[in-house]
């Protein structure tokens, strides 16, 4: 095959390019039988990849693709041996199995019986003692570990650490009821991820890390999940069938941290270039996470083209029909504007279809979900009902027409971002573009605005219930659990077309019960209590019954976890300093009383890594509301020209800032150094270690090149508190002292420019942050209630209700 589409180049080509080629094509048959990934002789493919040939005759030679390289390795997929997939399964789960408990890995015996209900699993008791799991397929294996794992063994794994220690060779096999456990599903699909999570949390992951992710997903059942890494690579060989090369596209790709937002059109080009390394290092991990994923048994989510091009695009194509999107959060030139070519034109058929090809030809089989919003957040060129509809129908089409089983997956979020284009007849005519069967929708918003109860169900077509939370992966404790346990059971009644639920935070790391209480509801068939679910959580969060966490947590589900707002508030620590006071959602007199008892607790769960994740985490929530009350308290003092009162109240803020790192800093959940070490390790340059460290930094804080969407992704993280929100406050504070002394009114304009200065330059320090926590949490914890308790208790209710 290569050599047919090899000789015609040959025939023209000089010695030297000769020698070359066949250079390739010999590593290329080498690849082929002995499985090695060619694409690793990079020098091959900087020398073949988008270059032009010159010919004897000095006429150009069309550019090689990296296709020629690479078929030799993929073209042998079909060819593969077929396992048996309910085996697979099985040694999936065991190998799950093994890495969370590795210690009693062999105590359990794993079965799919074919004549088990479908979406359910069965604990029973075997005569040695072993725990034999029944499931449907391999989510439900990992389901059923799951089970047992949390109610019989009481042990978790989660984002914020895991509770396993305890789980060792001496552990006696808690046994389980004489006629067995068995739960089924009470809803099909158990969705994960919003299109923003692989950008805000998962974007430096290596291969391990997700690993123990998919791990995770298994464990709670989650059977749809998106998977979006890797896709550069696949736009890369599209783009180059339409005349695109690779150098077109560097000022398409925007860097690592803010791929999200280009893959959704938002924006090009920022904080890149993306260079090939990247992409081809992240296609390869692409792949075995959707190798993975399918192991299991869940359904990923690909990428489908959704209309957007480089500008390269329209020059090679001039005649395509293609429109400039509209400006997203203020970014300009060359970073706005992206290229949109238009649904109604023949060439996005093409374009998508290549697109979904090439899918499939470089992942191999998949579950025919596909995902792509062309208009995230941007409106359409026209709201005229008859265009919306060709527009998704163009969509339908040619994703059917590379893959006939296709289902459209799109994110609900324009319908409610954008409320005011997208009326009922909007909306009823874009959904029309796809039969019931083609269209998958997301609901992402739906514990605060559910617009499935506006739309008639998606005007019957099938949707996802989803909680979203939280918005760029900030802290913040929140969350409405009555509404999240029960409003998807009523919606599941009401609605004629509720096919599952779904997790779509914008950043994971936080709120961890809010989101597992959802996913259990798959295997819920009515609402619990919530008191009762969260003292059951606890059990497995932390390894026992114990009253001052039952305690603690009962203050918390009353108060930041039952909330009225319908988005978390930012505190104001960490937004850009100003003469404004901060707001409350709860009472926070309360959360005094939780911690306290998180701290008499902490004598027998003080070794948790859950345990001590939480206890930071109230103690961070506790200093950002006394950070609150203060800068309000600060706000009137200025009015009132109280020069002493300021002085005293700014010197407060700064120590307690520096308070707030060190707390934060014993907590590995909480280390800005982590989140810099894992993008500095993709780095093979000094000068890609700069581009990633500046990706990192620049989308936790200016998120833009000048703070287009400023402190949208803030972090209460350590090093990040220290060295970038407290100099940003000291600067604030000794601003406001001198126009005070000179009797001049504090210039908000003048202060940002000078505060942009600031924060621009740390964008681009090199000083560099430990990944490993410093300190012993339990003890620090005890240190700094002594000292904050009485200006906690005093600052009780100077903070307004939103």
């Amino acid at each position: 095959e290569i050599s047919e589409r090899s000789n015609n180049l040959i025939a023209k080509m000089r010695p030297l390019k000769i020698i070359v080629l066949t250079v390739a094509l010999t590593l290329a048959t080498v690849s082929h039988c002995s499985e090695i990934e060619l694409h690793k002789f990079s020098f091959i493919e900087e020398l073949l990849a988008g270059q032009s040939f010159v010919a004897t005759d000095g006429s150009e030679v069309d550019a090689v693709s990296k296709d020629i390289v690479h078929d030799s390795h993929h073209s042998h997929h079909g060819d593969e041996k077929k396992d048996n997939p309910k085996e697979d399964m099985i040694r999936t789960v065991e190998g799950m199995i093994a890495r969370v408990t590795p210690d009693i890995k062999d105590n359990f015996v794993l079965d799919i019986p074919s004549k088990i209900k479908k979406d359910s699993f069965k604990l029973l008791q075997e005569s040695d003692g072993k725990i034999r799991i029944e499931g449907s397929d391999g989510i439900a294996l990992a389901s059923g570990f799951n089970h047992y794992l949390t109610q019989y063994l009481h042990g978790s794994v989660s984002w914020t650490g895991d509770n396993l220690s305890h789980i060792d060779s001496s552990i006696d096999m808690p046994p389980v009821d004489d006629e067995g456990i068995q739960k089924v599903r009470f809803l099909t699909w158990s969705y994960y991820l919003n299109v923003c999570t692989e950008s805000y949390s998962m974007v430096w992951w290596d291969w391990n890390r997700w690993e123990r992710e998919i791990d995770w997903m298994a464990l709670r059942g989650i059977n749809m999940p998106l998977m979006f890494t890797g896709q550069e690579y696949i736009w890369v060989q599209t783009f180059y069938e339409y005349g695109v090369l690779f150098e077109d596209l560097k000022s398409f790709f925007s860097g690592p941290a803010f791929l999200a937002w280009q893959r959704m059109g938002n924006i090009q080009g920022w904080a890149g270039p993306l260079d090939e390394k990247w992409i081809d290092s992240q296609f390869e991990m692409a792949k075995k996470i959707f190798k993975r994923m399918r192991a299991f048994g869940m359904k990923p989510v690909l990428p489908a083209f959704a209309g957007h091009v480089p500008d390269k695009f329209g020059e090679v194509h001039p005649d395509a029909n293609i429109t400039a999107s509209p400006t997203w959060s203020s970014f300009k030139d060359p970073y706005c504007c992206v290229s949109f070519l238009e649904p109604t034109d023949p060439l996005y058929a093409q374009v998508a279809e290549s697109f979904v090809s090439n899918l499939i030809k470089y992942f191999g089989p998949n579950d025919h979900f596909y995902n792509g919003d062309q208009f995230n957040e941007m409106n359409p060129s026209s709201n005229d009902p008859a265009y919306l509809e060709q527009v998704s129908s163009g969509m339908v089409k040619a994703l059917k027409k590379a893959d006939p089983d296709a289902t459209w997956v799109i994110q609900g979020w324009m319908f409610h971002y954008a409320s005011s284009f997208w009326g009922s007849d909007q909306i009823l005519a874009y959904l029309s573009g796809a039969a019931d069967d083609e269209m998958l929708i997301l609901d992402l918003f739906a514990e605060s605005y559910p617009v499935w109860q506006n739309t008639e169900s998606f005007y019957s077509k099938p949707f996802i219930w989803c909680e979203l939370l939280n918005f760029g992966g900030q802290n913040g404790l929140y969350g409405r659990m009555d509404t999240v346990m029960h409003k998807p059971q009523e919606c599941a009644k009401d609605s004629i077309s509720m096919s599952g639920i779904g997790i779509t935070m914008e950043g994971i790391f936080t709120n961890a019960i809010m989101f597992d209480m959802l996913l259990d509801q798959a295997w819920m068939h009515a609402p619990v209590p919530v008191y009762e679910y969260v003292n059951n959580y606890l059990v497995s969060r932390y390894g026992a019954k114990n009253a001052h966490t039952e305690a603690a947590w009962a203050i918390l589900r009353n108060t930041v976890y039952n909330s009225s707002v319908l988005i978390l508030p930012k505190p104001r620590l960490v937004q850009r300093p100003a003469l404004v006071g901060g707001t409350t959602y709860y009472d926070q007199c309360e959360l005094l009383g939780a911690l306290e008892h998180m701290l008499e607790a902490s004598s027998t769960f003080g070794h948790v890594a859950t345990f001590r994740n939480d206890l930071v985490d109230i103690f961070r929530q506790v200093f950002a509301d006394l950070f609150d009350s203060w800068i309000t308290q600060y706000v009137d003092a200025y009015n009132k020209k109280d020069t002493e009162t300021i002085k005293l109240l700014a010197k407060k803020m700064i120590q307690l800032l520096k308070d707030d790192d060190r707390i934060l800093a014993t907590s590995e959940g909480f280390l800005l150094g982590t989140w810099m070490h894992d993008a500095e390790k993709w780095a093979s340059s000094e000068h890609e270690v700069e581009l990633y460290r500046f990706n990192a930094k620049n989308q936790l804080t200016l998120w833009g090149p000048d703070g287009n969407i400023n402190d949208y992704a803030a972090k209460q993280w350590a090093g990040l508190v220290e060295d970038y929100y407290l100099r940003r406050w000291e600067l604030f504070f000794k601003t406001v002292e001198a126009v005070i002394s000179v009797g001049q009114p504090f210039n908000q304009t003048y202060f940002n420019t000078a505060c942009l200065d600031l924060e621009q330059k740390w964008q681009t320090s090199k000083k560099t942050y430990s990944d490993k926590p410093e300190g012993d949490t339990i003890e620090l914890a005890r240190e700094l209630l002594k000292k904050y308790k009485t200006h906690v208790a005093s600052a009780c209710g100077t903070l307004t209700f939103q």
